[in-house]
């Protein structure tokens, strides 16, 4: 009767339900189970979730079978949303979606910038957490260099959030950090001197407009 039961619910429903029961308390508990849902009951999910490829087993990037694992755009609001105000479990289950391959596109930049505004709020656990997971260093200088939309066209406050994240990652003295700590100064380094690089653009055009004018 039971299995009966389970038959005749959606198995998307029944997958995204685990997100309904993180999102409405993210607590340890919680993740635990999200966890073991997003891997070892991913197939159940979705049998064509996986491929296999020369790297193992690897999400299939575009497969439309993926939606019934990750979250709901609604859900992934909410998500980014914990994440961006410091939420460390909802970090947590943020890194176990940026590293299962499974998002793309602008969702995947979504994520990595609610991700690096937890930085902000908690670097120490960022770093920490980045390094016991083992973050690819592509997916750690995402994290650090993708910034709110609000800063679209706006150079002068992608400048001063960049200062300001290079300025945090100095003021981390723990040794055992530093490795990891040394690779996200070189990623926003790397940022700061190609936003230098376009501000000096910017105001050589607009010097040249104004000359245009006088």
């Amino acid at each position: 009767m039971l299995a009966l039961f389970w038959g005749n619910i959606p198995i998307n429903a029944h997958c995204q339900s685990y997100w309904d029961e993180f999102l409405k308390q993210p607590d340890n508990g919680a993740l635990v189970r999200l966890g073991k849902n997003i891997t070892a009951g991913v197939q159940r999910c979705c049998p064509a979730f996986y491929k296999v490829d020369k790297l193992g087993k690897s999400c299939d990037l575009g497969n439309p079978e993926n939606r019934k694992v990750i979250p709901t755009e609604e859900q992934d609001f909410q998500l980014f949303e914990l994440i961006s105000k410091g939420n460390e479990v909802a970090f947590r289950a943020g890194l176990l979606l940026a590293t299962s391959k499974c998002l793309d596109g602008g969702e995947l930049e979504d994520l990595y910038r609610s991700l690096g505004l937890f930085f902000e709020t908690q670097p120490r656990v960022f770093l920490q957490t980045v390094k016991d997971k083992s973050i690819t260093d592509s997916n750690l200088k995402s994290m650090l260099v993708m910034l709110p939309l609000e800063t679209t066209d706006k150079i002068d406050l992608k400048m001063f959030m960049i200062k300001n994240r290079i300025s945090i990652l100095e003021n981390i003295s723990d040794g055992l950090l530093k490795g990891i700590k040394e690779k996200g100064l070189s990623f926003l380094s790397k940022a700061k001197e190609n936003l230098d690089r376009i501000k000096v653009e910017i105001d050589k055009a607009n010097g040249q407009d104004s000359d245009k004018t006088d």
